[in-house]
């Protein structure tokens, strides 16, 4: 499965997003990007197993580009901040 990182969880990201791309065969949604604490545990709750950063640096120095011991886990990410971030 192409694995999906979300970056924001509030409305947009925790509605539309990332249940968009759990739904859609070929996608699992693996990380979330939220600096928000309930939010953070409503992701893990959602989906089990995912992955939750603080912050999109740490999904692009980490996850995305393979620096990580496991090498890669990230292949598509979804923005779903707000247009003030």
């Amino acid at each position: 499965a192409l694995r999906v990182a979300v970056v924001g969880y509030g409305l947009a990201g925790s509605v539309f997003h990332a249940p968009l791309a759990a739904a859609t065969p070929g996608l699992r949604v693996a990380a979330v990007v939220t600096g928000d604490a309930s939010r953070a545990e409503a992701a893990r709750s959602a989906y089990p197993g995912v992955r939750v950063l603080p912050d999109a640096d740490e999904l692009f120095a980490r996850d995305c580009w393979g620096s990580s011991d496991a090498g890669p886990t990230t292949r598509q990410t979804m923005l779903a901040t707000s247009s003030a971030t």
